[in-house]
C-alpha cells in the first residue's frame, strides 16, 4: 500500500531532445504547492534540481556538482518536515523542500579498501521512523543509518554486527537521542538488493550508560548483545538482542 501511494505521489519523466538527451525527474509535494525537478543534459553534465510552484513558475534553481552517473531521487517524506534524497555514485544529497535548500553532500562510512570501481557505490536508500532516519547500503561496505533530526548534520548511529562482513547480516543500530534514552533499529540488505528491510526493536528505551555517557553492553555467546534496561529507578534487567536474528529475545538461549 506505502508503494502505491508512493508511486501516485512521484511524478517520473522522461525527456529526449532531438538535440541530445535531456532527463527529467520531478516529485510533488502537494501541502506545500511545490514541485522539485532533477535536469541532467547527457551524461556527465552539471545538473540542476529546479524548485517550482504549484503553477509552475520556478522559485529556484540550483547547480549540483557533476558526476557521470546521473542523480537520481531515492526516497522523498511529507508530513511535519519535507524533503528528499538525491543519490549519486558515491554521495547524497538531501533538498529540504520547506526552505529551499541543498543540503550535502554526505557519504556513507568506508569499512573496507576498495576492491574496484564498484566499492562503495551508493546502491539502495529508505527513509524510515516517519522520517527521523535513512539507510543508506554501500556495495561492499554494507548499511550505514543516520540519524536526520538536523537534515543539516545528519549523523551515523553506532551499529553491532555478528561479523565483519559488511555486505550481508544484519545490523542492529542503537542511537543515543538524550541521556540514557535510546532507539534501537535492525535492518539488512545484501549487496545488490534494491530494497532494505528493516525493523524498529525499541523506542525510547532507558539503559544504563557508562562513565563516559556511552552504552553499557556486553556481546556474549558469540551473537547476543546483552544491555542493562532500566525499568525503573531501582530495577535494572537484561535485555538481549541476538545479532544474527537482529531480534529481541526473552531470554538466553
Amino acid at each position: 500500500m506505502i508503494r502505491i501511494l508512493k508511486l501516485l505521489l512521484v511524478n517520473l519523466i522522461c525527456v529526449i531532445s532531438l538535440n541530445g538527451q535531456t532527463h527529467t525527474t520531478s516529485i510533488d509535494f502537494d501541502s506545500l504547492g511545490k514541485q522539485i525537478e532533477l535536469h541532467q543534459k547527457d551524461l556527465g553534465d552539471l545538473q540542476s534540481l529546479i524548485i517550482k510552484n504549484s503553477t509552475g513558475d520556478v522559485i529556484k534553481t540550483i547547480s549540483i556538482d557533476k558526476e557521470y552517473d546521473p542523480y537520481h531521487f531515492k526516497d522523498f517524506y511529507q508530513g511535519q518536515r519535507n524533503f528528499a534524497i538525491i543519490g549519486g555514485r558515491y554521495k547524497f544529497y538531501i533538498v529540504n523542500v520547506s526552505n529551499n535548500k541543498l543540503i550535502g553532500p554526505f557519504s556513507a562510512c568506508c569499512r573496507i579498501e576498495a576492491e574496484d570501481a564498484q566499492t562503495g557505490v551508493l546502491y539502495a536508500y529508505k527513509i524510515i521512523k516517519d522520517g527521523q532516519y535513512l539507510l543508506v547500503n554501500a556495495l561492499d561496505n554494507g548499511l550505514t543509518c543516520f540519524s536526520l533530526l538536523d537534515l543539516y548534520n545528519p549523523k551515523e548511529v553506532d551499529f553491532f554486527k555478528l561479523d565483519s562482513i559488511y555486505f550481508k547480516g544484519n545490523y542492529v543500530f542503537i542511537d543515543k537521542r538524550k541521556e540514557n534514552i535510546f532507539n534501537g533499529i535492525s535492518a539488512e540488505c545484501g549487496n545488490y538488493n534494491k530494497e532494505i528491510d528493516y525493523k524498529v526493536l525499541f523506542h525510547g528505551c532507558r539503559f544504563e550508560i557508562d562513565s563516559s555517557e556511552k552504552l553499557k553492553y556486553m556481546i556474549s555467546d558469540k551473537k547476543l548483545l546483552t544491555l542493562k534496561q532500566i525499568v525503573s529507578d531501582s530495577i535494572v534487567k537484561d535485555f538481549w538482542v541476538d545479532l544474527e536474528s537482529g531480534l529481541i529475545i526473552n531470554g538466553k538461549e
